[in-house]
């Protein structure tokens, strides 16, 4: 059986025949509710190499811790020994009652070293959970990052475009109840969050604290 290779991590994957406790009647009923309360894994991390991205272990055991714990189901996952330029898993569901399925698999390394060994059983690891528990990585929300481009930065106001508004609230803001107020604290107050300098807005925003000390103006002459 062959699964598509990720960094550090060739294919194939070989499997070993699966072993399990004489009943499974316990663990089966248990997997069923649990695998009705797995949730979908997150594609988190992506492929440097192939440019994809892919549900990584921690997004893998987030989306079935909890249905786990509740149907007192247990997975452990422990290296074996294998032949040189390997490394093997063995993946063991366990249930409370004391029924277990167990399987074993390995991949052949791409570097023969400490660091090699450990990005392969990680490997292993998410592959063989998923496999035994069902789980599915998130294509939708992967597509639809992939084919949704970013929105474009905002656009900040120039030191020109700056010093032109900051002339015009000299003209507005005079005789209305915001005169005392700098320019700066102005802006502030009119886009609601905390501003710097005037360069500090966008130009959308700008629009808005010129408009705001026109209506004043206006306001207060009308008064």
């Amino acid at each position: 059986m062959s699964i598509p290779s990720t960094p550090s991590t060739p294919s194939p994957v070989q499997y070993s025949p699966v072993r399990q406790s004489e009943s499974l009647a316990n663990i089966g009923a248990a997997l069923s509710k649990a695998q009705a309360s797995v949730k979908v894994a997150v594609k988190e991390s992506t492929n440097p190499h192939l440019k994809t991205r892919y549900a990584d272990l921690l997004s893998i055991w987030e989306a079935c811790r909890a249905a786990l714990t509740e149907q007192q189901l247990s997975v452990v996952q422990l290296p074996v020994s294998d032949e040189p330029g390997y490394v093997a898993l063995e993946t063991m569901l366990l249930h409370a009652s004391g029924e277990y399925i167990s399987a074993r698999c390995r991949v052949r390394l791409t570097r023969d070293d400490p660091q090699g060994a450990g990005s392969g059983l990680t490997y292993l690891r998410r592959y063989a959970l998923s496999a035994a528990l069902g789980i599915v990585a998130d294509e939708d929300d992967d597509a639809q990052s992939a084919s949704t481009p970013p929105p474009p930065a905002p656009r900040l106001l120039s030191v020109d475009a700056a010093r032109r508004l900051s002339s015009q609230l000299d003209a507005l803001l005079p005789g209305t109840p915001q005169a005392e107020l700098s320019h700066v604290d102005y802006a502030a107050q009119i886009t609601g969050r905390s501003v710097h300098e005037l360069t500090g807005l966008t130009t959308r925003e700008a629009g808005e604290v010129y408009a705001a000390a026109k209506a004043g103006k206006r306001a207060g002459q009308a008064a």
